[in-house]
C-alpha cells in the first residue's frame, strides 16, 4: 500500500465552497462517480481534513491504494465528466491548476512506530 499526503491551501473567501465540494464528494450527488473514480484509478481511499491556521484555511488530502500518483495523473489529464467538474471545483477552491505540473509527490522524512 502506497500513501500520499497533500496539504491544498482553500482560497481565500472560498472556505464555504470547498466545504460543499468535500460534502458532494463524501455523502452528496458526486459520492459514487468519486468512488468510482478512485477505484478505477488503483485507489483504495482518500481522506481529508480541514486545517485552519494563522494562514488561512487548508486541505490535508491522503490518498492511499496502489498507485496515488496515477490517481493524480489520471484527474489531471481525463476528459470525463466527473474528472474535468473535479478540476474546475479545485481550482476554484484551491486555486491549483491539476492540468499543469506540480513538481515531484511530497516526500516522506519521518515515519515512526511505536516500539
Amino acid at each position: 500500500m502506497n500513501t500520499i499526503v497533500i496539504a491544498a491551501p482553500v482560497v481565500p473567501g472560498k472556505l464555504e465552497e470547498w466545504k460543499e465540494f468535500s460534502r458532494d464528494l463524501h455523502e452528496g450527488p458526486r459520492h459514487s462517480d468519486f468512488a468510482a473514480f478512485i477505484e478505477k484509478s488503483g485507489l483504495s481511499r482518500v481522506r481529508c481534513w480541514l486545517q485552519e491556521g494563522p494562514g488561512g484555511a487548508m486541505g490535508i488530502l491522503l490518498y492511499e491504494g496502489e498507485t496515488p500518483v496515477g490517481f493524480l495523473q489520471q484527474i489531471a489529464t481525463s476528459q470525463e465528466p466527473f474528472a474535468v467538474w473535479f478540476r474546475e471545483r479545485v481550482q476554484e477552491c484551491n486555486g491549483m491548476d491539476l492540468t499543469q505540473p506540480t513538481g515531484p509527490p511530497p516526500e516522506l522524512v519521518t515515519d515512526v512506530h511505536a516500539a
